[in-house]
């Protein structure tokens, strides 16, 4: 052959198989660092919204949270709360087996944007509770196929994506779910109330019951019954009173604190959330959020 002819072969050749793209696979293992620039392959779209359900507005799908979850550093928790939905699509049985679902009323479902479960992006609601932290009742509560819509912060635990701190159910398309929590689904007031206030509307309520409505309520961080104790950015607990110098008038029980870091005493804050009568005995906010007005020295 003319090796001019070979040549300009071998050319043509290079250029043919040089520019063919290489397709793209889901490969197993972590590819987080060139999420944003691999064009992998797209999950399923989302099964619709079924008719009937009330969606709040500015609700994510299961797949835009895992998106935002799996940017978050291993046990980082989300700066805000946000509201998710999708389809129930199986539970953690070693979790139930573990857990006395008679006396704290979670249970523990994973969430897919596919009522069929396709696609790799899940969502696990650890301890997924009723409307405002209410126990459910029974596990028909919550069943496989459900679609639902869950208001949490979020957390890369692990690898694993799922809310941080509560995980409460704002709307479901389960018809007994809706009938247990009819009144409870009513849309909440936001009511704003001094700690003796709030103490007061805590305690009228049943021993172990959830206020309806959220409070907002200002006062200033007292040095009794004061932990500094930190978990995936709730503390553990602390009391207001509207007297800076004052005693135990409402309990912040692991609520959320700015930069994952215990409120000193003396600060002055604002809890906003719903009130909790303990026991019969102790007011508090649960999984309230917290923002400090005004630091003092001890």
């Amino acid at each position: 052959m003319n090796k001019r002819v070979f040549l300009l072969a071998a050319v043509v050749a290079m250029v043919l198989f040089g520019c063919k793209e290489t397709p793209y696979i889901n490969a197993p293992g972590d590819n987080s660092h060139n999420l944003d620039t691999v064009p992998l392959i797209a999950d399923p779209e989302p099964t619709p919204d079924p008719e009937g359900v009330a969606v709040p507005a500015g609700a994510i799908t299961v797949n835009e949270a895992v998106k935002i979850a799996k940017k978050l550093e291993n046990q980082q928790v989300t700066d805000k709360e946000y509201l998710i939905k999708g389809w129930i699509i199986g539970f953690n049985e070693d979790q139930r087996a573990k857990t006395d679902f008679a006396k704290y009323g979670n249970d523990f479902a994973y969430m897919s944007s596919r009522k069929d479960g396709e696609g790799e992006k899940q969502f696990y609601c650890y301890r997924i509770m009723g409307p405002n932290g209410a126990k459910l009742p029974d596990y028909e509560s919550i069943v496989i196929g459900d679609f639902v819509v869950i208001r949490c912060k979020m957390t890369n635990y692990n690898g694993i994506y799922e809310n941080n701190g509560n995980c409460w159910t704002v709307a479901s398309s389960n018809a007994h779910f809706n009938e247990v929590f009819a009144e409870a689904l009513i849309p909440a007031d936001t009511i704003k109330a001094t700690c003796a206030e709030a103490q007061a509307a805590a305690l009228a309520l049943a021993s172990g019951a959830t206020s309806k409505d959220v409070y907002v309520v200002e006062g200033y961080v007292q040095s009794t019954g004061y932990s500094d104790e930190i978990s995936k950015g709730q503390q553990k607990w602390f009391w207001l009173d509207d007297k800076k110098s004052g005693g135990k008038v409402l309990e912040a029980y692991w609520c959320n604190v700015p930069n994952e870091t215990a409120v000193p005493v003396g600060a002055k804050v604002r809890l906003t959330g719903y009130l909790m009568n303990y026991n019969g005995t102790t007011a508090e906010i649960k999984n309230g959020d917290v923002e400090i007005l005004s630091t003092s020295r001890r």
